[in-house]
């Protein structure tokens, strides 16, 4: 019986192993975000799906989420363009999603529009709120992090995706950024931001985002799951031999 019990345990975390090993946990902004949204049909949610957060700050790094009472059903009159209120001379910036399949302007099917807030449009004005996704790890291990800005106005804006605060991306583009960063190892609880920042003032400052993070799970973790597999297998082996002797 205790060769039975330590055959089964044995098995049991070889396959925690296998699948551990060939499955990934795959976080898609845009759908997410869009689904998210379809769900609330702007009913005074704050934004907090999946592993996402929607909010502002006035430093790199620094991040505040977004208060329910600022979501709208609307922006720029576009009900189909979910997400928060936005006006240039107020300091809340935008983070919204097309929520349909069918561009909107120069947004793009389910593409994140994001633009920094500001107390005006002039250059040189102050605070300067910066527009920020937050992406936060549930699950330890190593993630690839793909996607691309987009201008969406005539001018540039300063991008940036940071893990923990220190950027690892930066983008001045003023056409499209493609981002393809691989090897990101996060901990439980690490953030990676998306922000949109001001290049000067908020004008023009208009930015898509389309993003996905893809995370499997460390290898020493993957390790200590075939060793474990492996010691158990050979303490079986060992009463089986005993046994016959």
């Amino acid at each position: 019986m205790r060769i039975l019990f330590g055959l089964v345990t044995c098995l049991m975390f070889g396959l925690a192993a296998s699948n551990a090993a060939f499955s990934a946990w795959i976080y898609d902004a845009n759908s997410q975000f869009k689904d998210f949204e379809l769900a609330n049909n702007g009913n005074n949610v704050a934004p907090a799906f999946s592993n996402f957060m929607v909010g502002t700050g006035t430093t790199l790094g620094d991040f505040t989420p977004f208060a329910p009472t600022l979501h709208t059903d609307n922006w720029i009159s576009r009900p189909e363009v979910q997400g928060w209120t936005f006006i240039n001379s107020q300091s809340v910036p935008a983070v919204v999603v097309n929520t349909t399949n069918a561009p909107i302007g120069q947004v793009d099917p389910y593409q994140i529009l994001m633009h920094p807030g500001g107390t005006s449009g002039k250059t040189g004005d102050a605070p300067i709120s910066n527009a920020v996704l937050r992406f936060t790890a549930s699950n330890a291990g190593i993630y690839s992090v793909i996607g691309d800005w987009k201008s969406l106005d005539i001018g540039s804006t300063i991008n940036y995706v940071l893990k923990n605060g220190t950027a690892i991306f930066t983008d001045t583009s003023d056409a499209t950024s493609n981002f393809n960063l691989t090897n990101i190892s996060l901990a439980n609880g690490d953030t990676i931001d998306f922000v949109v920042s001001s290049n000067g003032g908020i004008d023009y400052d208009t930015t898509g985002l389309r993003v996905t993070l893809t995370g499997v799970p460390e290898p020493t973790t993957l390790a200590l799951f075939g060793l474990g597999g492996i010691g158990l297998a050979g303490i079986a082996k060992r009463r089986r031999t005993r046994k016959v002797a």
